[in-house]
């Protein structure tokens, strides 16, 4: 922890490793809270938090600071291998429980709208197509796969909220399709052994 200050800005922290030369990688840096190896107790937490903005003047107060999870960039010219660094969210396994979950959630506003929440991706370069997203529940051995819940909330005074979904337009040709295929079901008796008889089989579950 850096010193407060009573007028101007605060001490800043800053983690960063080392450049590498030569043929070598990037160093790391790894956060890890601790282990936790008795019965009924729980690892640790690792927390980030944004700055508060806490003055609270009428015409112009404070702003709550961000949090930027920014991977590398990549900057050779090999369109097929120089890309740039991903970013990873997963939640922990379990050995015998539900693995853990992942909530992506706005913050709240006691007098204001909530914030909203945006997935995209990206716009593409020259003579390449924008980046796909995918929503797509896990594959399921034994019981029914994943859900996928699309819901607007109720409003208490006003109507509740639409669901849009629009199709990009095509500037040469036709716009694109919009497509919704009901799942179908197949012959269950190598559902066990799908793993090693039925790979690539349209007859069998995949």
């Amino acid at each position: 922890m850096t010193g407060n200050s009573t007028d101007g800005e605060g001490g800043s922290v800053e983690i960063a490793s080392g450049k590498s030369s030569g043929n070598a990688d990037g160093a790391n840096i790894q956060i890890s809270a601790g282990e936790s190896s008795g019965d009924r107790t729980t690892g640790g937490t690792v927390t980030v938090f944004g700055g508060h903005g806490s003055s609270n003047d009428r015409y112009d107060g404070g702003n709550g600071g961000s949090i930027e999870l920014i991977a590398g960039s990549g900057h050779g010219h090999n369109k097929a291998t120089d890309v740039g660094g991903d970013i990873h969210l997963q939640a922990g396994y379990s050995l015998k429980s539900s693995g853990g979950n992942v909530f992506l959630k706005s913050g709240p506003s006691i007098e204001a709208d909530s914030g909203k929440v945006t997935i995209a991706s990206e716009n593409s370069g020259k003579r390449a197509a924008s980046g796909m997203l995918n929503i797509t529940t896990g594959f399921s051995m034994e019981e029914s796969s994943g859900k996928i819940d699309m819901s607007t909330g109720t409003s208490h005074s006003s109507h509740g909220g639409n669901i849009e979904l629009k199709v990009g337009d095509g500037n040469v040709g036709d716009g694109g399709d919009l497509i919704a295929i009901a799942g179908s079901t197949k012959d269950m008796a190598c559902k066990y052994a799908w793993a090693y008889t039925c790979r690539g089989s349209t007859d069998c579950l995949r």
